[in-house]
């Protein structure tokens, strides 16, 4: 048994491997789970490693080290790597779907709710029943990354059924960025590369066409974790302009605060609460549910004031517009000092 355990943590044997040589000693099911459980979390992490496995193998393990958790998806003959390589990854779960558009929106409130990359997975064919939905995640900024098992590189030109020769070029307008993936040991980086365009301001959907005879390669690649190739976007304000704003607000007679799915999405609402009742500052939505799909200010507080149009009948004509997170409070601006600030 130490011997089994030694190689496990040495990353000799997989998982799976782990748990047959326990069951060949004698152990239940049950103990050899808790067993293999216990060890996955003593296993030692490293900022980078190398890795040796299939195409499927290595994004797998890139996706864990960048933190992913879950995977939402509905399955295809040619990803089998992928899933063949999850059964020894019990730390990222499953969340199946029974349609490219609905899998795709289960990761886009995924992503909503947590503030994190959706990772999706989900059949080539239906690529453009996903693109329904990832229209959504374009127009709203949403991080997702949608992957999906391609054609073999050597079949592309030759018209197979059901498939799409460089079906990635078909996501072009409503995607931050599109890759498929030319060799297996560089899956890991273009997975890296995809989820850094995907989470980097302002977000959006990527998408990875991953070609099936490069998912059943094997490689050795190199699986970085997640600090050494993500850098958080947290942008320092300026001193003069936050001094500039202030004073603005505490010498203005009729202020406004313009608010819009920005603050949701940097986690600002507690602040912006603080800030409105602070001053006594009326605030007004991007629209007429204040945000096109979070609710950054509570709309019951007696401060809020609606939509922000450009003729108000209360609060009137502000002086001072201060814009938080609304992508269009321009466009309802009027004569007056007008403040535009990134609410990260």
């Amino acid at each position: 048994m130490k011997d089994l355990i030694k190689q496990y943590l040495d990353n000799g044997i997989s998982r799976r491997k782990l748990m047959t040589g326990l069951s060949a000693l004698g152990m239940s099911s049950v103990a050899v789970k808790a067993m293999a459980q216990s060890l996955s979390a003593a296993a030692p992490a490293s900022a980078m490693r190398e890795v040796q496995g299939t195409g499927g193998a290595l994004f797998v393990q890139q996706l864990k080290a960048a933190g992913v958790e879950f995977i939402f998806f509905n399955p295809s003959t040619g990803d089998f790597p992928i899933f063949d390589a999850l059964v020894d990854e019990p730390s990222i779960q499953l969340i199946k779907g029974v349609q490219e558009g609905a899998v795709v929106a289960m990761a886009d409130g995924y992503a909503r709710a947590s503030g994190k990359i959706g990772v999706v997975i989900v059949a080539n064919i239906g690529l453009p029943n996903a693109m329904t939905q990832m229209v959504n995640s374009w127009k709203d900024q949403i991080p997702i990354l949608v992957a999906v098992a391609s054609v073999e590189q050597d079949a592309l030109g030759r018209d197979l059924t059901q498939e799409t020769d460089h079906g990635e070029v078909m996501t072009q307008p409503i995607t931050k960025w599109h890759w498929s993936a030319k060799t297996t040991e560089g899956i890991p980086e273009t997975t890296r590369r995809g989820m850094k365009f995907a989470s980097t301001a302002p977000c959006g959907p990527v998408f990875l066409s991953l070609p099936t005879n490069v998912l059943r390669g094997q490689a050795k690649a190199a699986i970085w974790d997640q600090a050494k190739f993500d850098v958080p976007m947290r942008i320092r304000p300026d001193k003069d302009d936050i001094e500039k704003t202030a004073r603005a607000l505490i010498e203005a007679r009729n202020p406004l605060i313009s608010v819009g799915d920005e603050i949701a999405w940097c986690r600002a609402e507690k602040e912006l609460l603080k800030l409105a009742e602070l001053l006594g500052l009326p605030v007004a939505g991007q629209s007429l549910t204040l945000g096109y799909w979070s609710r950054p200010f509570p709309t019951q507080h007696p401060l809020y004031v609606g939509a922000l149009l450009r003729d108000m009948r209360y609060p009137g004509k502000p002086d001072v517009l201060l814009n938080l997170g609304n992508k269009f409070g321009e466009r309802a601006s009027l004569p007056g000092h007008e403040v535009d600030l990134d609410p990260r």
